[in-house]
């Protein structure tokens, strides 16, 4: 969660940034502790996917973009789907358009070049596979798909990848 420190004074300001994150009423309160957030908050970063404030939310996913490097630990079945699925679905267009940002960098990395491996490392990274049992998964790899990935390829690649991998019976 936040990190500790053996100083108390150090860990009870930071029990109440966190509280002040999730309860205060003032979305420019909520918006600011955000900045003092680490990784190892995650799933507090990911609960406030979900705030009333598009300005907390939009926040939100700016601070996962400073933050995020390759080496996280996420559990697949509740924040990578509410990560996706929030962002993704956001009503404000600015919130949706940081969403795709964070979820390119952490999923796809850097690079501009699309191709099969992008693909192949989406579902790698973002362990889409082990979250299958998840209720809101199928919507989780629709956005992904619809958001992500299509957007980023030719009509004929993506007929082209279909057609070779995709099973039909």
């Amino acid at each position: 969660m936040i990190v500790e420190d053996k100083n108390p004074k150090w860990s009870e300001y930071l029990s109440y940034r966190l509280k002040a994150l999730m309860e205060d009423e003032s979305a420019l309160v909520r918006k600011e502790c955000l900045k003092y957030l680490e990784l190892d908050s995650l799933q507090w970063l990911a609960l406030k996917t979900q705030d009333l404030d598009e300005s907390v939310r939009l926040e939100t996913y700016r601070r996962l973009i400073e933050i995020w490097t390759d080496n996280v630990q996420i559990n697949p079945d509740e924040d990578m789907i509410r990560l996706i699925v929030n962002g993704l679905e956001d009503p404000c267009e600015d919130v949706a358009k940081v969403a795709v940002q964070f979820i390119e960098e952490w999923i796809v990395g850097e690079g501009s070049a699309w191709n099969q491996d992008k693909v192949e490392r989406i579902m790698e990274k973002s362990k889409i596979r082990e979250a299958y049992l998840h209720s809101r998964y199928p919507l989780a790899l629709f956005l992904v798909v619809r958001e992500i990935i299509i957007p980023r390829f030719k009509e004929q690649e993506i007929k082209k990848y279909l057609g070779e991998n995709m099973i039909l019976e």
